[in-house]
């Protein structure tokens, strides 16, 4: 078993919920704290929360997953695995990999499962409350320096994963643009943990007609 802490920066890393996965299985489950509100909770948690439900099950857990990894029907999936060093596509192994990261949030994981209470009655979200306080005085002891990057660009998208015959675009780069960037940058090739923050201004969103031409899993854009 592996277990993870689901955590949101705007509510000081507080954990929202806990994601256990059965390596066995290979199955997800969810489960919710008692003092985690419904305004607090990931979007779809929050839904049942609104039903009184703390248990997440495997049908609906995978879905969260799914929704903060890269689909296997994208285009380029080939070279996604290969920077990633990954043989065969793996929702587990993506998920790890970004530290549950997405752009359309600011959650993230952070595994508790070594913290784990070992005595009867020490349950999952005991062992959550033991790892809170590791992780915070961990935190406390990084240091507090900052690289800033002042970028300029006469055009870009940033299009919305979900979308695909209107490609809408985010007006600034998403955390996961930045963050993979950086990585490259960096030459990185496991995930580096990092704070990001990301202010800026648009002009104008434009809107054009296209047309997508894919040969040999390329892609030429008119």
């Amino acid at each position: 078993m592996k277990k993870y802490a689901v955590k949101k920066e705007r509510y000081g890393n507080k954990i929202l919920s806990i994601l256990v996965y059965d390596e066995d299985k290979k199955e997800f489950t969810i489960d919710i704290p008692e003092d985690v509100a419904k305004q607090e909770a990931p979007f779809m948690m929050s839904l049942f929360l609104k039903r009184g439900i703390r248990h997440i099950g495997p049908e609906w857990s995978i879905r969260w997953v799914r929704e903060r990894v890269v689909p296997v029907s994208r285009q380029n999936i080939g070279q996604i695995l290969r920077e990633n060093n990954m043989q065969v596509y793996d929702e587990y192994a993506l998920l790890i990999k970004n530290e549950g990261r997405s752009c359309q949030d600011d959650c993230y994981l952070e595994e508790i499962w070594p913290y784990a209470s070992e005595q009867p009655g020490g349950g999952i979200l005991q062992s959550a409350a033991t790892f809170t306080v590791m992780a915070e005085e961990k935190r406390k002891q990084m240091s507090k320096e900052a690289i800033r990057f002042i970028l300029h660009q006469s055009s870009a998208n940033y299009r919305k994963p979900e979308t695909y015959e209107n490609k809408m675009t985010y007006p600034l780069p998403p955390f996961s643009t930045v963050i993979g960037a950086i990585h490259k940058a960096c030459g990185y090739t496991d995930t580096h943990r990092m704070d990001v923050s990301i202010h800026g201004e648009y002009g104008s969103m434009g809107r054009r007609l296209y047309r997508d031409l894919n040969f040999m899993n390329s892609t030429f854009l008119l």
